[in-house]
This record gives C-alpha cells, sequence and structure tokens, in this order.
C-alpha cells in the first residue's frame, strides 16, 4: 500500500510538470537518475507539452 502512494504521489507531480530535481528531493531518492529510472514513463508525452508552451511564431 505505502509503495502505491509513493508511486502516486511521484508519478503525479512529475506528470503535473514538477522537475525531475524536485521530485527526486521530496521521494529522498539518492539520484535524480534513480527517479526517472522508476518513473520517466509519465512523461511520454513531456516533449509534446513542452513544444505547446512555445509561442506560435509567425513569418
Amino acid at each position: 500500500m505505502s509503495y502505491d502512494i509513493r508511486h502516486l504521489f511521484c508519478a503525479t507531480l512529475l506528470y503535473e510538470g514538477c522537475d525531475a530535481v524536485t521530485a527526486s528531493k521530496l521521494m529522498g531518492h539518492a539520484s535524480t537518475k534513480m527517479t526517472l529510472d522508476q518513473y520517466g514513463h509519465v512523461l511520454v508525452g513531456a516533449k509534446r507539452r513542452a513544444v505547446g508552451l512555445l509561442p506560435e511564431l509567425t513569418r
């Protein structure tokens, strides 16, 4: 049960845009790599969302 809550907590942080360094520190992980190895799967659409944040370029 405790693992499920931790997983939901970290996955939600990352999905909602929290940076990996902050999420890693909140989780008590030794490294950001550890956090992203475990929870990086929630970032599948991150590139698309990031591009969507850019202003539209006009010619």
